[in-house]
């Protein structure tokens, strides 16, 4: 499914435009001269005490807060626990442009990549002739849609039944109510993207795509919180998810912004339950530059299961971020650290292996008015009923 979405933004940096109201839900503000704006640089989350379905995972910014959305698929009761690290930019003369899409819909089967994406156009004026730009994710949020399933057709299976059973008597979770199914799938990929920004006159225009694989479980207790959901999905039936991308746009004039991509990426060697990767590179940019900072243009995680056609976890960790960097001005070299990470530990895991990478940029600026720091935003979340919580940045 492809929308897409002309964002206007009137003014030129200097002049704030705070939380401007666009088309179908999108919006997009200007940061003002000594604003300091906070950059995303993924996110990483574990379940304390159970893993749990790919429901509702959200970490993005507003205002002045990190809001952080985490969800159980039905039961038992947990806490959520996160880090998301950032980066404080004091834009100086660059100019910044934050904002939000529109939900993107995605559908499709079971055990299927569903994608879609969305294009946005952000006009700002005052860029001259060789300006150049640079658009990073600021933060997403993955939330299953609900379904009606009590006129599915499916049955639980035996398995299905006495795993209910059992985890209601050992937990004391409620049935879940069929008409209102709103558990989310088992995890078995997700992913975002911005694409490189388009530099016009008076505008910067990229791509938003995004992408979630939904999978089967070997698992006994794969949907058995409701009676008519059995342990496997309807293979007809879709699955549908609604994702939101944030975005940042940091624009310069010529020869004020340099900019040098890179990828940090981790696999399993071998079938596990549990597993993390820390890559590290050497970014090598222009001389010259006063500051630096690292973003995320990507990321992508694909779990693969080790029976054919039911590739789908229960996730108990998922870590996609960069939460170190450090910048050489004399040099204008970066070093850039990455947290990989998946696991489905419980009593009775299954075992899978898995592929991630981060697709990240190093953003250099030439202005000695430009500032960034390093910090990090940690908390954790409960069932409640928005089952996200917002916590103060240090800015």
């Amino acid at each position: 499914m492809r929308v897409t979405r002309m964002f206007m933004v009137a003014g030129v940096f200097g002049n704030a435009l705070s939380g401007a109201a666009l088309a179908d839900g999108a919006s997009s503000s200007v940061a003002a001269k000594g604003d300091k704006v906070p950059v995303w640089k993924g996110f990483s989350y574990k379940w304390k005490e159970h893993p749990h379905r790919f429901s509702l995972v959200a970490s993005r910014f507003e205002g002045a807060t990190h809001e952080m959305g985490l969800k159980i698929g039905a039961c038992p009761e947990d806490e959520g626990q996160f880090e998301v690290p950032y980066t404080v930019l004091e834009p100086g003369a660059l100019q910044v442009v934050r904002g939000r899409t529109a939900a993107i819909a995605t559908s499709g089967k079971i055990e299927a990549w569903q994608s879609g994406s969305q294009k946005v156009t952000v006009n700002v004026t005052g860029l001259g002739s060789g300006s150049s730009a640079v658009v990073l994710l600021n933060g997403v949020r993955f939330r299953s849609r609900a379904d009606d399933l009590s006129n599915s057709g499916a049955k639980c299976n035996f398995a299905s039944a006495i795993g209910t059973w059992f985890m209601n008597v050992a937990t004391g979770c409620p049935q879940k109510d069929c008409k209102d199914w709103d558990s989310g799938w088992h995890f078995a990929g997700a992913r975002a993207s911005v694409s490189e920004a388009r530099v016009a006159a008076a505008s910067v225009s990229f791509t938003v795509d995004v992408g979630v694989k939904p999978g089967e479980s070997p698992d006994a207790i794969n949907g058995g919180d409701c009676k008519c959901y059995g342990a496997d999905w309807p293979a007809k039936r879709p699955t549908r998810y609604d994702v939101e991308v944030d975005y940042v746009v940091v624009a310069g004039e010529k020869g004020a912004l340099k900019t040098v991509t890179f990828l940090l990426s981790g696999a399993t060697s071998k079938a596990t339950t549990e597993w993390r990767a820390s890559p590290s590179k050497k970014v090598v940019g222009a001389t010259g530059m006063a500051s630096a900072f690292a973003g995320v243009r990507g990321f992508k995680a694909e779990v693969r299961g080790t029976k054919s056609g039911v590739s789908g976890r229960y996730v108990r960790e998922l870590g996609l971020a960069l939460p170190k960097f450090t910048y050489a001005s004399r040099s204008g070299t970066g070093t850039v650290t990455g947290n990989l990470a998946f696991s489905n530990k419980s009593p009775f895991p299954e075992k899978w292996t898995v592929k991630a990478e981060l697709h990240g940029v190093m953003v250099q600026a030439r202005d000695s008015a430009t500032k960034t720091k390093n910090a990090v935003v940690r908390g954790s979340v409960t069932n409640t009923s928005t089952n996200t919580v917002r916590t103060p940045l240090d800015l």
